[in-house]
């Protein structure tokens, strides 16, 4: 591990811990074990180690599974599955590394914190949304074609539809510190499936 990423690592779970107003500075240069130079080398200040520790943590995931995502080939059920297989194993990789009493709650009132301090990662944000609203739009649009998802709504409301079903469950489990998210993901994208799938009649 490089001395940036063991400086990563530590603000991660000392922000995780007390929250990000709770950790001085020198808090988390004590729990990395460098000292004050040797982290004004990579950081310029806590803000901006908070930047990179969102960037690192929560950004990268998001970025690699998009793009593998739009990438898949196989049916659009398979590749409607690996949204939820990805977003149990972002929660998963990140739960490997948090501190064994922070919750997914606790990561997610970090993230608003980076959000809310830095435009740039706001940003970065708001393109994740977007990349990934349109990836979903495409494969579902895909579906309408081969008849496959009903087509008396346009694509991009299905794929609207289906990011706030998937956002509002992994919410709710991250408040509720569920252990079986993956159980409840499957369970609303099989209900949402049932929907996407079902075509209104003209009575």
């Amino acid at each position: 591990m490089t001395t940036r990423e063991q400086l990563l690592e530590s603000a991660f779970v000392a922000f995780l811990e007390n929250g990000f107003n709770g950790v001085s500075l020198n808090d988390v240069i004590k729990r990395s074990g460098m000292t004050k130079g040797g982290f004004y080398h990579h950081f310029s200040s806590k803000d901006d180690l908070l930047s990179e520790v969102i960037s690192t943590y929560f950004h990268s995931y998001i970025g690699q599974n998009i793009k593998e995502f739009s990438e898949m080939s196989g049916t659009i059920e398979t590749r409607l599955k690996f949204v939820v297989t990805s977003m149990v194993g972002i929660q998963s990789s990140l739960k490997s590394l948090m501190p064994k009493n922070a919750r997914m709650s606790d990561f997610l009132a970090l993230l608003q914190e980076g959000i809310r301090k830095d435009e740039d990662l706001r940003a970065a944000y708001i393109d994740r949304q977007k990349l990934a609203y349109e990836t979903m739009t495409t494969l579902l649009k895909e579906g309408q074609d081969k008849h496959i998802i009903r087509q008396d709504m346009p694509a991009g409301y299905l794929a609207e539809l289906l990011n706030l079903v998937l956002k509002g469950t992994l919410f709710e489990g991250a408040m509720l510190a569920s252990e079986t998210l993956e159980e409840s993901l499957e369970t609303q994208m099989g209900r949402l499936m049932t929907v996407m799938k079902t075509e209104v009649k003209d009575k």
